[in-house]
């Protein structure tokens, strides 16, 4: 059974710090979060026990996952607070300066609780395509590659 001290402290980590960050549509960030996270949990029967991290720790770093790149949380908090495996699933989703996006995803690729994480978040950026600026909407098309990508 999932600790939800833990999960509450991470949802409350991931609000400090995405507090007044917006999505194209107008809400608040931290609502893909939590969509992010809900994705993970209606996912739990298909996510395989022989994981390194718990059911418990995926969930937290599916919470946490935009905060080092959108944020000026550092992975060491992260690591302090909730671990290091749940800091490096975050870190490990995270997109580096100067990488390609398809080596991102590449590198995601190789971790599969990674994988699970971006598979839900990806599933919820794509659920957002009528709100995006017109000047995004090419955006769509590469996190419908990048999913097809992780699935093979």
């Amino acid at each position: 059974m999932m600790e939800m001290k833990r999960l509450q402290d991470a949802i409350e980590v991931a609000t400090k710090y995405h507090r007044g960050q917006f999505r194209d549509s107008g809400e608040p960030y931290i609502c893909h979060c939590m969509r992010v996270l809900q994705n993970v949990l209606d996912k739990k029967k298909d996510i395989l026990s022989g994981l390194l991290l718990s059911f418990e720790d995926i969930c937290i770093a599916a919470v946490l996952h935009d905060t080092l790149e959108d944020t000026e949380l550092l992975a060491v908090d992260i690591a302090t607070k909730f671990g290091f495996d749940v800091s490096d699933t975050v870190r490990i989703l995270s997109r580096q300066k100067d990488e390609t996006y398809a080596s991102f995803i590449d590198r995601i690729k190789m971790n599969e609780v990674a994988t699970i994480i971006k598979l839900a978040d990806l599933k919820d950026n794509m659920r957002d395509a009528e709100s995006l600026l017109p000047e995004k909407a090419g955006i769509i098309e590469r996190y419908k590659k990048a999913y097809a990508k992780l699935t093979k």
